[in-house]
């Protein structure tokens, strides 16, 4: 049984649910493929896109918070916010590993061959700054950069115009959380809404529910 579930909602996108409840969302392009965020690193994400995906692969944090940075050891590099750079180094330490293996295991979706000493080992993976890059381009989709700021400092959003997609992860969904000591205040947070609504988008994607989401839920 994988530790993955694998959900495609059309050719271009495809999401993989890890067993804890995080999903990692995939954006397939005509020459490279973009993987938003990389969950808890328990399973192994890289081989589950591989069954979807030859092609080049660019990485990216949506935040720094464990279930969706703790996966990046898999992969040569990840992008990631300048504000969100420490913060996924603290959920990637020693004390947040054991606590991700302590859920899994209560969970008891721990996977048989797990090697709990080596996933002790990674830390957060080679991280670039996304600051100064404002979009991706996949060959024939491009994906627009868009601070999205509250339920971390560092968190951010993906806009594709020509799939009419934003992709938001944490940072708009039905139960955001504001009040972490990583959070923004609520005013700065509402800022955030009213920016990204004014984008002309018809469906949204969220980190924890597979599927779409049409624009008038957000």
């Amino acid at each position: 049984m994988s530790y993955f579930k694998i959900f495609k909602t059309n050719d271009k996108i495809y999401q993989f649910k890890d067993a804890l409840g995080s999903l990692s969302t995939l954006v397939i392009g005509s020459e490279k493929a973009l993987v938003l965020d990389t969950c808890y690193g328990i399973g192994d994400l890289e081989k589950e896109i591989r069954k979807v995906t030859n092609l080049p692969l660019i990485v990216v944090n949506s935040h720094g918070h464990m279930d969706h940075s703790c996966g990046n050891y898999q992969f040569e590099q990840v992008y990631i916010h300048s504000n969100d750079v420490d913060l996924a180094k603290k959920h990637n330490s020693l004390e947040w590993r054991k606590r991700n293996i302590e859920s899994a295991k209560k969970a008891n979706v721990l996977p048989i061959d797990f090697d709990e000493d080596e996933y002790l080992k990674k830390r957060e993976g080679k991280l670039i700054l996304i600051d100064d890059v404002d979009k991706f381009s996949l060959g024939d989709l491009t994906l627009e950069i868009l601070p999205a700021f509250g339920h971390t400092r560092g968190s951010i959003a993906l806009f594709c115009k020509e799939l009419k997609l934003m992709i938001v992860s944490d940072a708009i969904c039905q139960y955001v959380w504001i009040f972490l000591e990583d959070s923004t205040t609520v005013k700065e947070y509402v800022e955030t809404v009213k920016n990204i609504l004014e984008v002309d988008f018809d469906d949204f994607i969220v980190g924890h529910v597979p599927g779409l989401l049409p624009k008038e839920k957000m």
